[in-house]
């Protein structure tokens, strides 16, 4: 990480404070999209509804994206951090469908970032198949 001048922070700090809510939320959008993209796993544009289970109940979506490590699912469906969830996805050129289990990691307005859990054997098929998906 690279060195942050404290007195940056403190004036950026008390700009944001000035400004009112949604103005402070466009702020943080702003900051956020000066962050280099930390992803482990490049991402898939994979457009697909998608049913899904978690604790709280059966849910449905419209996946957005997807890599080897999770997915983020576009619903307007209340999930939590921490929330454990069942997903069935189906993929072109594949006749089974393949369950996962993932855990919810981040909240967005629009949807959820879901990680997944996987065997050896989830991560083999993913790797074969989610290049394919366009």
């Amino acid at each position: 990480m690279s060195y942050v001048n404290p007195e940056t922070i403190e004036r950026m700090t008390r700009i944001a404070e000035e400004l009112p809510p949604e103005l402070q939320q466009e702020l943080l959008v702003l900051v956020a999209s000066w962050k280099k993209d930390m992803r482990v796993a490049p991402r898939w544009h994979f457009v697909e509804l998608v049913g899904f289970t978690s604790e709280s109940g059966v849910h449905e979506g419209t996946t957005r994206n997807i890599s080897l490590t999770g997915m983020f699912i576009q619903t307007a469906d209340q999930l939590a951090p921490g929330e454990q969830v069942n997903l069935l996805l189906s993929f072109i050129g594949e006749h089974q469908p393949i369950s996962l289990q993932g855990e919810v990691v981040r909240k967005a307005p629009d949807g959820v970032a879901v990680k997944f859990a996987l065997n050896r054997q989830q991560a083999i098929f993913l790797e074969k198949v989610i290049p394919g998906q366009r």
